[in-house]
């Protein structure tokens, strides 16, 4: 994923970062490491690829990658499934009879 620089306000937080290329959209919100805050979920429609940006507030801690997952599977939704305490992701095939989980 290309990240453009950090852009930070007066006091040094970060108010913006922009994805430089095309294709990349948020999938998700939930979260992902367990330390109770929202992480955001990205996905590059073109390629399948996701990333993981884990979260302090509005403050990203890191930038992950996951997979990649076949571009024509669909993101069901994210949400604690097994019951670990972290959000996970259920992706699907486009006849809905292949499922994979990430997390």
């Amino acid at each position: 994923m290309d990240v453009d620089d950090e852009r930070r306000d007066e006091d040094g937080r970060v108010v913006l970062r922009t994805v430089g290329e095309p294709g990349w959209a948020i999938r998700g919100l939930g979260d992902q490491n367990g330390d109770g805050k929202a992480d955001v979920l990205w996905r590059h429609g073109p390629t399948g690829m996701l990333y993981l940006w884990t979260m302090n507030g509005k403050t990203i801690v890191t930038e992950t990658y996951l997979a990649t997952v076949d571009p024509t599977y669909v993101i069901v939704g994210t949400g604690d499934y097994n019951g670990d305490g972290r959000s996970d992701v259920p992706v699907a095939a486009p006849d809905k009879r292949r499922t994979l989980g990430l997390g």
